[in-house]
């Protein structure tokens, strides 16, 4: 049944202007590619926002600390339990992150058959060079499938300088206990065998979202070329749909008409607006630098 592929504007059924069907399929296809550039986005900041939700429980706690004094089993209790909260919410929004990943690099990347590879050697590297990277990854299947990540919390207060002419600092230490992950028989061998006896969680965990903000901001760059042409080419339909309508719009419709019969079929509508919010994201999350050497004063 022969058929035509047409765009139109929402609400006016009149105005329209015809595209070939190759248009189309490239069009649809760079869709696609702003859809999975915008989840591949929104998944890196969904770490990012529960880390950041982790530090400010963090200083909440540390401030508390400073002010109250609840030393009772229940309280302990309770402080626990929101920084495993915070920390088993960062380690899921990573599990979700890695397990889609692939797939949003491929549809980015269609003809790039070495998009598996360089996520699998950019993980690689930063797995090498960084117990703390080693760690959270082992941690993070220990959460899943075995117990939580916060075994101890340790109040500290010291003076600095001195009494004298310094202030108290107070914080807060996070600690893992060896002993209690061996009682897990899945849990990788090689992480516990270079593993001290406790690790801090706080600092392991900056160290390992530097490195996972490293690896994200090597993929967008592999995908930046491809992203940055399937927004181009939506941009040239709207450019199109001005000289054909006389007025800039913000949203289209694709519609295959089949004149014999008279009726028509919705194939997608064309709009940018989410892919401005990716492109805020970008603005946003850049590079974190040194995130281990960063610590939150007041």
């Amino acid at each position: 049944m022969d058929s035509k592929i047409i765009v139109r504007l929402p609400g006016f059924e009149i105005d329209s202007f015809e595209i070939s069907k190759e248009r189309f399929l490239d069009i649809q296809n760079s869709r696609n590619v702003l859809f999975e550039a915008l989840s591949f986005e929104e998944k890196f900041d969904l770490i990012l926002s529960n880390y950041l939700e982790f530090e400010k429980t963090l200083m909440d706690h540390t401030i508390e600390f400073m002010v109250k004094s609840n030393h009772d089993y229940l309280s302990s209790y309770q402080v626990r339990l929101s920084f495993n909260l915070r920390i088993s919410n960062l380690l899921g929004s990573i599990r979700q992150y890695r397990d889609h990943l692939t797939k949003h690099l491929k549809v980015c990347l269609p003809r790039n058959e070495e998009s598996t590879e360089l996520i699998k050697q950019k993980f690689s590297k930063e797995y090498d060079q960084f117990f703390e990277f080693r760690f959270i990854e082992a941690l993070r299947n220990y959460v899943q499938h075995y117990g939580l990540p916060v075994h101890s919390v340790v109040h500290k207060s010291k003076w600095i300088p001195n009494p004298i002419e310094g202030d108290m600092l107070f914080s807060i230490d996070l600690f893992v206990f060896k002993k209690d992950l061996l009682m897990d028989s899945t849990f990788k061998k090689s992480v516990l065998n270079e593993m001290p006896e406790k690790v801090e969680l706080s600092n392991t965990l900056r160290r390992y979202v530097e490195s996972l903000n490293k690896i994200h901001l090597v993929l967008r760059n592999a995908i930046s070329d491809s992203v940055k042409k399937s927004r181009a080419n939506i941009e040239k339909l709207f450019s199109e749909s001005e000289d054909e309508f006389g007025s800039k719009k913000d949203l289209l419709y694709i519609d295959e008409i089949f004149p014999s019969i008279q009726e028509s079929n919705r194939l997608c509508s064309v709009f940018l607006h989410w892919d401005d919010v990716r492109l805020k994201i970008l603005e946003t999350n850049r590079s974190l630098v040194n995130l281990t050497k960063r610590k939150p004063s007041f």
